[in-house]
């Protein structure tokens, strides 16, 4: 009994409901309180057990995409703003998906401390931090996935019309804002039918709708998630179509070499966007065609898609893809290679020494041209 009370202590159950069961009295009492009863409780219908293994494997990934990802970001950030010094619209758009990045690896904090305390709430213990989260995770999330789809096809315009034709900045980064604040309105609309619970079976907290409220509600939000995913996806596949058939079969020329490195690099970003969003865009798929069955039957009883399914697809796939955008950043943009080597492999002093070198060097080619050094 003791260790059953210290895990219920850990569960965050009411002491007057916990007094009820250890009596074997199965009914709670009038004083408990409903809110504090829903954080930390799952589905009772499901009624698995997590393994702890895969949880700890889970946390320590989402702490890799924590550390690494928000430092990757951070500096390919640093690199566009202050050393490219671009005001081009690809550039902007790779900021904004630098900064959506930052957002999105730390906001996974809250979930990787709690799958390496056994799914115990921690920092989603209250209510209100639930709120929070669900309210901005549901706005940041769609809204990087927007950007992917506009950098995509604004490499798509450059590949069909080449460089004389541009895509309007001011028309872009219009729908991106007027795409957050779509967001943002329907998560705080959400508020007044759903109250912010943490979600032991899915691991972060989760809107979930008040008693009285019809279930279609849960299959209408389902079906607006389902729209915003599908349709990024979709624009985002017929993105990497285009620069697929660009690359294939063509020889690179001269003036098709601007092409030829747009198509590549959009066949990265796409490639890796489609990749890591395929497990949500099916979730959702699954959540909004059952509509006739409520959650979470009759697709999220197993234990795999119980208690995996969304947390791998809308928490830790997304962070992965957000740790790996600063890599293809470092590959295709061709100066931030060159400056995180300077930075990491040559110290202050050798590398003004070096510099020093080319300059003379340049001097004594300039003055006698013949004279032809052995290497350099």
């Amino acid at each position: 009994r003791s260790h059953y009370f210290i895990q219920s202590i850990l569960r965050m159950r009411n002491p007057d409901e916990l007094i009820s069961e250890i009596l074997g009295n199965t009914t709670a009492s009038p004083t408990s309180n409903p809110t504090q009863t829903m954080i930390a409780a799952g589905y009772p219908e499901n009624n698995l057990q997590a393994d702890l293994t895969a949880d700890k494997v889970i946390g320590t990934l989402l702490l890799v995409c924590v550390v690494l990802g928000t430092t990757a970001n951070c500096l390919a950030l640093y690199y566009l703003v202050f050393k490219q010094k671009c005001v081009a619209l690809v550039s902007v758009l790779y900021m904004l998906l630098c900064v959506l990045g930052v957002v999105v690896c730390v906001m996974t904090t809250p979930v990787m401390v709690s799958m390496l305390a056994d799914r115990r709430p921690v920092i989603f213990s209250h209510s209100r931090f639930c709120e929070i989260w669900d309210r901005m995770f549901r706005t940041v999330l769609p809204t990087s996935m927007f950007v992917v789809a506009m950098l995509s096809t604004s490499g798509c315009v450059t590949i069909v019309y080449g460089t004389r034709v541009s895509t309007p900045r001011r028309y872009v980064l219009t729908a991106i804002t007027g795409y957050a604040i779509l967001c943002l309105v329907i998560s705080v609309l959400k508020r007044v039918f759903e109250d912010a619970v943490y979600d032991r079976d899915k691991g972060f907290g989760v809107g979930r709708r008040q008693q009285g409220t019809s279930p279609a509600w849960d299959t209408a939000m389902a079906l607006i998630s389902l729209l915003q995913i599908g349709g990024v996806w979709v624009v985002v596949s017929l993105s990497l179509a285009v620069s697929a058939w660009n690359l294939h079969g063509r020889t690179v020329r001269r003036s098709l070499r601007a092409r030829h490195r747009v198509s590549v690099t959009i066949c990265l970003l796409a490639a890796l966007f489609l990749l890591f969003h395929l497990p949500l865009l099916l979730t959702t798929f699954l959540r909004g065609v059952s509509f006739h069955e409520t959650y979470p039957r009759p697709y999220f009883t197993s234990h795999f898609m119980g208690l995996y399914s969304w947390v791998l697809a809308k928490i830790l796939l997304p962070a992965l893809n957000m740790t790996l955008n600063p890599a293809v950043m470092c590959w295709r943009i061709p100066g931030f290679a060159i400056w995180m080597r300077v930075r990491d492999n040559f110290p202050e002093g050798r590398l003004k020494r070096r510099t020093t070198y080319l300059e003379s060097l340049t001097r004594t080619l300039t003055v006698n041209p013949n004279i032809l050094p052995v290497t350099v």
